[in-house]
């Protein structure tokens, strides 16, 4: 979804790797070569780099890999299409009362208008 919402990204940056540890320079981009199979975190089972902030880069067997996930992946966003019940019965819940508000305005609109017109 990402991929398709915001394309590929081309091009590289510069870094450094002192055994395990691998830093781009850049004060945000550091981290260490993670192995498959050595941590209970997220992608474990795929080989990458392991970022300080907790994401990891895995290393994809083809570049077709990308738009594909593991079965635990579990979409955050706020715009997914799968939010959950109860923010679903949130938004149903807003919208109801702003339409019922809207129409109780109304009708108290067209009554005082038609009180003002019967005493004339």
């Amino acid at each position: 979804l990402e991929q398709q919402q915001y394309g590929s990204r081309t091009g590289a940056f510069g870094g450094s790797v002192l055994g395990q540890k691998i830093s781009a320079g850049d004060g945000v981009h550091e981290g260490y070569w993670e192995p498959s199979g050595t941590t209970a975190l997220k992608y474990a089972d795929r080989d990458g780099i392991r970022w300080d902030d907790g994401n990891k880069w895995v290393k994809l067997s083809k570049p077709e890999d990308v738009i594909t996930f593991p079965s635990t992946y579990v979409w955050k966003d706020s715009k997914s299409p799968t939010k959950d019940v109860g923010a679903a019965a949130g938004s149903f819940v807003a919208y109801a009362w702003i339409g019922i508000s809207f129409l109780a305005g109304a009708k108290e609109i067209v009554v005082r208008l038609k009180d003002s017109a019967d005493k004339q």
